[in-house]
């Protein structure tokens, strides 16, 4: 009797350590959420910034409408939350590798040649190739 009820103890225990586990887990995935997107917010508004401000100075944006510049700073967005496991509004090295099938658009991404893709980057990506499609280039 007194063995069947210290195994009951245990896995009572057992069960209450798993969902302690199970729910901090939860919580850590949905801070992770957060911050991501965080960074993707904090970058599209420096990308809104910067076009504000003339951006450039080449007025690449200035063509497109503000529901298609929206819909340009939502795919940043999802990319950025997709792919910036570091959270810090750019994609490097590590996280490019993690993009696999997307060889055209990652070389046509990084502007400078440093192998590292910013949010403005991915802007203007993101951005040409709004303007191509609509153009029917």
């Amino acid at each position: 009797m007194r063995d069947l009820r210290r195994a009951k103890e245990k896995e009572a225990e057992r069960q209450k350590r798993m969902a302690e586990e199970k729910a901090a887990r939860k919580k850590a995935t949905e801070e992770r959420e957060a911050a991501r997107a965080k960074a993707a917010e904090k970058a599209a508004e420096q990308n809104r910034k910067n076009r504000d401000n003339g951006g450039d100075g080449d007025g690449d944006n200035d063509d497109l409408t503000q529901a298609q510049q929206e819909r340009v700073d939502a795919m940043v967005q999802r990319v950025l939350s997709r792919y910036d496991t570091n959270e810090n509004g750019r994609l490097d090295k590590k996280e490019i590798t993690a993009m696999e099938g997307r060889v055209d658009f990652i070389n046509r991404a990084d502007h400078d040649d440093n192998g590292v893709i910013t949010s403005e980057e991915l802007n203007k990506t993101i951005s040409d190739s709004m303007r191509k499609f609509r153009s029917g280039r």
